[in-house]
Order: C-alpha cells, then sequence, then structure tokens
C-alpha cells in the first residue's frame, strides 16, 4: 500500500513525475489503527496476524521513533518483531508458530501508537489521478469490507475511481490476477478511457 500512496499522493514532493494513474492491490490500511486496538484487546489473535503486525510496528518505528515500539512490546512479540527485520511476510507466517498470549506490555501507553497510526488511515488519502482497487472478497490479510469503504468514500467525493472485486481470490490471488488487468488499465487512462464504475 506505501507504493501506492506515495503515488496517488507523492506529486508535490515529486514534480518531475507526469502520474496518469495508480492501481491499488489490497490496499489495506482502512482505520489502521485497528489493528493496534485489535491486538491489544483480544486474546487468541490469529497467527496470520501475529506474522503481519511486525510490519506495521517496524514501519511505524522507522517513520516515527519517538513511537520506541519495541518498548511497548511484551518479550515474547517483541522477540517476533525483531526477528522481523530481515525476513519477509511469507517466512514469519512460516515461522511464526503461535500467537503470544499478550502482544503489548500491561503498562504500555499505546496513544501515541494510536494516533499515528490513525494518520496513516487510507482513508486519509485523496487520490487525485483515475485508480482502480482490486480486491479479492477471501481475503484473510487485508479486510476487504474495509477496502469496499474506502472505495464508497472516494465514489462520494465524486473521484475518478473503479473497484474490481475478485470471487474466491485471497491476498495472493488478488496480486496474481491484478497482473492480467494492468494493460487494460493503462491504455484506458493514456487514451482518457477510464470508467469509474461509483454508478454500478
Amino acid at each position: 500500500m506505501h507504493q501506492v500512496v506515495i503515488n496517488i499522493k507523492g506529486l508535490p514532493d515529486a514534480p518531475e513525475l507526469k502520474l496518469l494513474g495508480a492501481m491499488a492491490v489490497a490496499p489495506g490500511g482502512y482505520q489502521y489503527q485497528g489493528i493496534a486496538k485489535y491486538v491489544s484487546t483480544h486474546s487468541q489473535i490469529p497467527k496470520s496476524v501475529i506474522a503481519f503486525l511486525p510490519i506495521v510496528l517496524l514501519g511505524a518505528d522507522a517513520a516515527d521513533p519517538s513511537l520506541n515500539v519495541m518498548n511497548l512490546l511484551s518479550p515474547e512479540m517483541g522477540q517476533i518483531t525483531t526477528n522481523a527485520r530481515d525476513r519477509c511476510l511469507s517466512e514469519l507466517q512460516a515461522t511464526v508458530k503461535e500467537a503470544p498470549k499478550t502482544v503489548f506490555k500491561s503498562n504500555a501507553n499505546l496513544t501515541p501508537l494510536l494516533n499515528y497510526s490513525a494518520k496513516q488511515s487510507i482513508e486519509n488519502m485523496i487520490p487525485t489521478v483515475p485508480v482502480i482497487i482490486v480486491q479479492g472478497d477471501k481475503d484473510q490479510i487485508v479486510d476487504p469490507r474495509g477496502t469496499y469503504a474506502y472505495y464508497q468514500q472516494i465514489c462520494k467525493l465524486q473521484k475518478p475511481i473503479a473497484f474490481q472485486p475478485l470471487k474466491g481470490a485471497d491476498h495472493h490471488g488478488s496480486l496474481r490476477q491484478s497482473a492480467s488487468m494492468v494493460g487494460n488499465f493503462i491504455s484506458s487512462v493514456e487514451q482518457g478511457k477510464f470508467m469509474s464504475t461509483c454508478n454500478k
């Protein structure tokens, strides 16, 4: 999602680029602060969530070191997050055998992390170019409901956006199937024929 954010919002920071459009594949990030809230208030957290969480935490820590994220974590989650520094998501998913009993220390002040995460939420990002969102309805990493809620939000703002649901596709299926859509999307934008799906 971070690359899409750069593509959608990065024009003021990269005036040398002439951006025509952006494709977001299972973008996630809707109500981003909800991830930390969820793991701090639930027990029996799915391993898939635990494997993904270090990406969120390390990204926040890199962007704002004052968050001091590692000091918020329980010893077990701290070890998982440390291991994640040189591993990709698929490796984390393979190595996380069980979720820790707690993610954060009992006395951790999560307010700065939650405030930072809220500012990173996708709903704060308003595209200035045509965007197509591709989302599988069986995605267990990115909640399709959040993706669709963002799409509806942008429709209400009357921005050029299209939503392409993929029936039966999980997260990786969305990535694979989106490859065949790139050419048509580029052509539609270049030819000025991009069609929003908001009224369908």
